[in-house]
């Protein structure tokens, strides 16, 4: 999690958690954006904190790391989604695997980060440098949460 937007993203998750009581992180593993390190990462947190009463959520930073949590829960046998008792699974950036996992109701929400709109907004600052202005050093793009509510209208967009 040292590289990229990783380190952001984290922080910014657990800065918001401190705003909601009753929330913990008890543990962030690096799987390096590999489904299949998250799939076996996400199965041994499963079995480590089973003991414990198990995990109430798991964030994947993307939803192809998302999607490779509820594969490892569903090899576990624990249940994924918004129901009581569920393992609750968030992911990012809209991706093909988050859109069907949340039409499956398997996950509960994913965040819009398209690659489409970033790299245009990463054209237009270019452009600004190159014509003297200074841009600032890290960009906040805007966001927007995606649950089943309003998946139609990201469903296509997001099927990267």
């Amino acid at each position: 999690m040292a590289e990229g937007k990783a380190p952001l993203r984290e922080r910014a998750f657990r800065e918001t958690l401190t705003k909601h009581a009753g929330f913990e992180v008890v543990v962030t593993e690096d799987v390096k954006w590999n489904p299949s390190v998250a799939e076996r990462a996400a199965g041994q947190l499963l079995a480590r904190f089973a003991g414990q009463g198990g995990l109430d959520g798991i964030y994947g930073m993307n939803d192809v790391v998302a999607n490779a949590a509820i594969q490892a829960a569903e090899s576990a046998g624990v249940k994924v989604g918004a129901a009581s008792g569920s393992l609750v699974v968030v992911g990012g950036n809209c991706q093909a695997p988050g859109i069907k996992n949340l039409e499956a109701g398997k996950m509960v929400a994913t965040i819009v980060q398209l690659p489409v709109e970033e790299g245009k907004i990463t054209a237009s600052l270019v452009k600004d440098y190159f014509d003297g202005k200074k841009p600032e050093k890290i960009r906040v793009l805007p966001t927007e949460t995606i649950t089943k509510a309003n998946l139609a209208k990201y469903a296509q967009a997001c099927s990267y």
